[in-house]
């Protein structure tokens, strides 16, 4: 069963306008300025030639889920972060089951598959700890450590001080 985006997009234009009622909402590529609420703050998102919809009675810009596709492209360009295809490549690469990657991050394994699948955007915090995880195994090794230890990480590790000769 499609949703109704889906069905949507099937549908021949004009569509009707949310706003003024007139049939007259077709495709369009526009400039588009938006600020959203990422991290905890607030930050400008810029997109030059959205692939958008829009009223040509009152101007009015009609949003789906492929505007929103493209806005959420543009946070992760803008904050660096980790793609879903990265994501969805970097745990091809590891082989392992999802349950397990999961438990090693401390996250839900419905979180996991919702990054992987771009319907979900992690934060900055949890893009380096992925990073950290994909790039290395003792950050594995440690992160695998930390599940069955709670007293893991919680003593810090002073270096010698050093001596006077």
């Amino acid at each position: 069963m499609k949703d109704s985006t889906e069905q949507d997009a099937d549908r021949p234009f004009p569509w009707r306008c949310p706003h003024c009622r007139e049939n007259e909402v077709y495709p369009a590529i526009v400039a588009h300025t938006a600020e959203v609420l990422f991290d905890g703050r607030r930050c400008e998102l810029t997109v030059p030639d959205l692939a958008a919809l829009r009223c040509r009675s009152c101007a009015e810009l009609v949003f789906d889920a492929r505007v929103d596709e493209q806005l959420n492209d543009v946070l992760r360009r803008q904050f660096r972060l980790l793609t879903p295809s990265q994501i969805r490549d970097a745990f091809a690469a590891l082989d392992m089951p999802a349950g397990e990657i999961a438990a090693d991050l401390g996250v839900a394994e419905a979180v996991l598959s919702k990054w992987a699948a771009g319907t979900l955007i992690q934060s900055r915090a949890n893009d380096q700890l992925l990073r950290g995880y994909f790039a290395s195994p003792a950050v594995r090794s440690a992160l695998k450590t930390a599940v069955r230890d709670a007293s893991f990480g919680t003593i810090a590790v002073l270096a010698a001080p050093a001596t006077r000769g």
